[in-house]
């Protein structure tokens, strides 16, 4: 039978006090205001919040194992369903979806799903050394796949696969694994080490590895890539701005045939030929990738701003915000030695000729 009271109040910081920090703001319920609310729950029959529920979490179940002071029992019932039960229980738009459905939520006020979620997805994080390891399903050896992205999309991806019996490895252009949970959404909402990173190395103890700073699309050949969101009008831009780009290099290649080589000793640089060669051997660079070296190259030591480099190579008046030329510049390092290209911070870059 279900317990008539009020929805129990969550406790908060002072206005006054987190106005002078970036602390998390909501502290969450403890153990005897969980169970409380926990005896909330009607544990319908035919209950709307698992269906309203955007992964389905058996949520009368969960709410119950809780009630009954069960809380291995509870965290392992949400993570047969969701694999990031502390970040949803906080960022989570619960109003509008399991705890908008709840029952209770038609005279009054619904069960707090969200908040008991946070509690059991908390406790479960706290006492993770004390439960046995989730053995990774490499065993079942289903094949390998990899995951582009680390935000909460690309984990919980990752997650579930590595449960099927993937092995997974996800690829972060970042240099911080969680995507919007890092970037995004502020500290006083999502504490990044006390929760983020501690769900992340959850995944991670269910055998998924990571590698950060890896852009995907240009390493396998793309000349561009945009982040989200973005609106057609600049796609557009970027396309023309593409097309462009291919008229020139014709016009580039038929006239290169006279054009001077660069030779730096160990780098030579052929524009007749677009090759590229490192101490005699053959480098292989994408058609951005030798633009972008040849236009550097041919002014050596001297530092050619991200705006001039977007316009010589990329043929973009203006493309504020854009990383495509860090990108590729650090292509370019990895592929010719990290001295090769030095930066210059805030103005942008310089090709810097081996010592011969």
């Amino acid at each position: 039978m279900a317990n008539k009271i009020p929805r129990v109040p969550v406790r908060e910081q002072d206005p006054q006090v987190r106005a002078t920090n970036f602390d998390e703001v909501c502290y969450g319920y403890n153990l005897e205001e969980a169970v409380l609310e926990a005896s909330r729950c009607l544990d319908c029959k035919n209950p709307r919040c698992v269906g309203a529920c955007p992964v389905h979490i058996s949520i009368p179940e969960f709410i119950r194992q809780l009630g009954e002071g069960n809380l291995a029992a509870a965290a392992a019932t949400i993570h047969r369903d969701s694999s990031l039960p502390s970040i949803c229980g906080r960022v989570c738009p619960q109003e509008s979806q399991c705890e908008g459905s709840c029952i209770l939520g038609i005279k009054g006020e619904p069960v707090a799903i969200g908040k008991l979620e946070r509690f059991v997805g908390d406790w479960a994080l706290e006492h993770a050394d004390e439960e046995p390891a989730a053995a990774p399903a490499e065993a079942q050896n289903r094949g390998k796949v990899a995951v582009v992205g680390s935000g909460p999309s690309g984990l919980a991806c990752a997650s579930d696969l590595a449960k099927m019996g993937y092995e997974v490895h996800v690829f972060e252009a970042l240099h911080k694994l969680g995507g919007v949970l890092v970037y995004g959404i502020p500290e006083f909402r999502l504490p990044k080490e006390r929760i983020v990173e501690r769900e992340i190395e959850a995944v991670k103890r269910l055998g998924v590895t990571f590698e950060t700073d890896v852009i995907i699309g240009l390493s396998a050949g793309a000349d561009d890539y945009m982040t989200k969101p973005f609106s057609m009008r600049e796609l557009l831009a970027r396309c023309k701005a593409l097309l462009r780009r291919v008229e020139r290099a014709k016009v580039i290649a038929k006239n290169s045939e006279d054009a001077k080589i660069l030779d730096f000793g160990s780098i030579v640089i052929d524009p007749a030929t677009r090759r590229v060669t490192l101490n005699d051997e053959a480098v292989h660079l994408t058609p951005t990738e030798f633009d972008l070296l040849t236009t550097l190259a041919r002014k050596p030591k001297s530092v050619l701003t991200r705006e001039q480099l977007l316009e010589e190579v990329w043929d973009w008046v203006d493309a504020s915000g854009t990383r495509t030329v860090d990108s590729h510049v650090k292509a370019l390092r990895h592929k010719l030695g990290s001295s090769t290209i030095r930066t210059v911070h805030g103005v942008g870059y310089a090709f810097e000729p081996p010592e011969q």
